[in-house]
């Protein structure tokens, strides 16, 4: 997947179209590498589209995306980074649409900063302890669909907060509608 997306960022242009990059079919296993660092946009293209077919398993971030780059997380996979499974930062924006796991990490599952936006268009799974589920922090945006549901499985515990906001962050989930399924 880093190889796919960094040949992508170097070589081209994508002419205002979408581009998909899939993961092997059904049953591939785990990417094991430093995760995939999605920097800066692939010049020309609207949107980026990571059809997941297995996971990433990561010793830092599992799915790190910042410098202005757009990826949406399509398929099903399970994403599990050692210190937080997604981050978007410094102008990176992250869009689930497809039924991903997040496992266990030390800091956050999903982590925004520095004008960094989250947007969770479908429902996941989350498993595994962390010190939190939510983190938004220094202009950091996560926007949750009223359509979403956050099923909690194996009653995840949480050292910090499920969802925390720092300097300037901002986190919109309506708490009435957004469904959230089992415990922490």
């Amino acid at each position: 997947l880093q190889h796919a997306w960094d040949v992508l960022y170097a070589t081209l242009n994508g002419n205002g179209q979408d581009i998909t990059i899939a993961q092997a079919g059904p049953g591939a296993g785990y990417i094991d590498t430093g995760g995939l660092v999605a920097r800066g946009a692939i010049p020309g293209a609207t949107t980026v589209n990571l059809l997941l077919n297995g996971g990433i398993n990561s010793t830092g971030t599992g799915l790190a995306v910042n410098l202005m780059a757009s990826v949406t997380l399509s398929g099903s996979g399970t994403i599990v980074g050692s210190v937080y499974d997604i981050t978007a930062t410094n102008g990176g924006v992250v869009s689930i649409e497809g039924n991903i796991t997040l496992g266990a990490c030390s800091a956050a599952k999903i982590y925004s900063q520095n004008g960094g936006r989250v947007q969770i268009a479908a429902s996941y799974t989350t498993t595994g302890n962390a010190a939190a589920e939510w983190i938004a922090d220094k202009t950091g945006t996560i926007v949750v669909s009223d359509t979403a549901t956050i099923t909690l499985t194996g009653t995840p515990a949480y050292s910090l907060a499920f969802a925390e906001v720092g300097t300037c962050g901002v986190i919109a989930c309506d708490q009435g509608i957004t469904t959230f399924s089992g415990s922490a």
